[in-house]
């Protein structure tokens, strides 16, 4: 566990529910995004460092917009808005709506589906949403997982759910939470005829490398890659040399939290 870590982690465990904790969040923040977009500048120089104030994501909002850091604002409007149709899989899709990275799509005719195992928003999904919610999880392998869910106290901490090998252990100390034993296995087995994808959505809390691994890209063959990478400050080169292997070039990264990639060009 590195400085800024065990910082987090003190913060959490010490200042939870007390006036500090959120003073003492903005001040970790804005120390981690500045070393954040150091440490991946350094490392993909002619990519994008993207961070909007909040009045921008305020506006991106009013616009239809959707995403927690204007991911969908970014991928629309400097690769997508020409391409009126499209497919799109997101996976760790949770709330349908709010911070959700494929609402947008879905409103401007894209079609697609979402997985996540995440029970408690499937009404929601229902009653906003025309792209079907599927309860499973992606894995590399067939196997029984054990998922975490995380009960809100400001609004929030549900996006924090996810496999419990892979979540922190000052959440599970804070958060009250419920624990289910789920399906996950490969992509293709959630996949009916179309097995392909223009834009291919990660958010699973930890588990990406898992997830990348039950996913075939040369038959899905995603133009676009937005994946949570956020375990680590600058992002987890693990992630990134995976992709980078597979032909995809980093050309963005979002509040110290995801990275888009695109298909290069042979």
């Amino acid at each position: 566990m590195n400085i800024m870590e065990r910082i987090r982690t003190f913060f959490k465990l010490t200042l939870a529910n007390t006036f500090l904790y959120d003073h003492a969040k903005s001040i970790y923040i804005s120390i981690k995004l500045k070393r954040d977009k150091r440490i991946f500048m350094a490392s993909f120089p002619s990519a994008q460092y993207v961070n909007y104030s909040k009045n921008e994501l305020a506006q991106q909002r009013k616009q239809g917009y959707c995403s927690q850091y204007g991911q969908d604002f970014f991928i629309w409007t400097h690769y997508l808005k020409n391409q009126p149709k499209g497919r799109f899989i997101d996976i760790g899709a949770n709330k349908p709506d709010i911070n959700n990275n494929s609402f947008f799509l879905e409103k401007q005719g894209w079609k697609g589906i979402a997985i996540d195992p995440l029970k408690r928003f499937i009404k929601q999904w229902k009653d906003l949403r025309d792209t079907k919610l599927i309860l499973g999880a992606v894995s590399s392998n067939e196997q029984k997982e054990v998922f975490v869910e995380i009960f809100d106290k400001q609004g929030w901490e549900h996006a924090l759910s996810g496999f419990k090998q892979h979540l922190r252990e000052e959440d599970l100390t804070i958060f009250d939470h419920t624990e289910y034993t789920i399906n996950a296995q490969p992509l293709h087995h959630y996949l009916a005829d179309d097995k392909t994808a223009d834009v291919l959505l990660i958010d699973v809390e930890g588990a990406e490398m898992s997830v990348l691994k039950g996913i075939d890209l040369d038959l899905l063959s995603p133009r676009f890659i937005l994946i949570e990478n956020d375990d680590i400050i600058g992002g987890s080169p693990l992630i990134r040399q995976y992709l980078l292997s597979n032909n995809y070039a980093c050309v963005a990264r979002f509040a110290a939290t995801d990275d888009l990639f695109i298909k290069a060009r042979l």
